[in-house]
């Protein structure tokens, strides 16, 4: 059985973008977020917007915050960073997937100013 994406796709974007059954998060960013944002494939898109090139050029006092558990991120890529001496790496061994706060409500997309 295939997973189709629903939304503002027609035929062919639909055809394109067919998941399988079981398919990975990584597989979809392959499938569709790579391309949709300008990329080769996964590998590339996770290469460039990957933040860990830039920990070690903090300079700031700055808490990272991580969990073991993370079903997105694999925990090594943080105990692999190099990290700023400014920068403090906490890993909580249960908490899944974190996202990224703010205290003030943001439009969706949109970075704090």
């Amino acid at each position: 059985m295939n997973i189709l994406l629903t939304g503002r796709f027609d035929e062919g974007e639909r055809a394109r973008y067919r998941l399988k059954r079981g398919a990975t998060l990584y597989d979809f960013d392959n499938i569709y977020t790579a391309p949709a944002g300008g990329f080769r494939d996964r590998e590339h898109y996770y290469r460039d917007c990957s933040a860990a090139p830039w920990l070690e050029k903090i300079d700031r006092p700055t808490i990272v915050l991580t969990s073991a558990d993370d079903p997105f991120v694999g925990v090594e890529i943080y105990r692999r960073a190099r990290l700023s001496p400014h920068v403090q790496l906490h890993i909580e061994a249960t908490v899944g997937h974190m996202g990224y706060l703010t205290a003030r409500k943001q439009e969706r997309g949109r970075l704090p100013a």
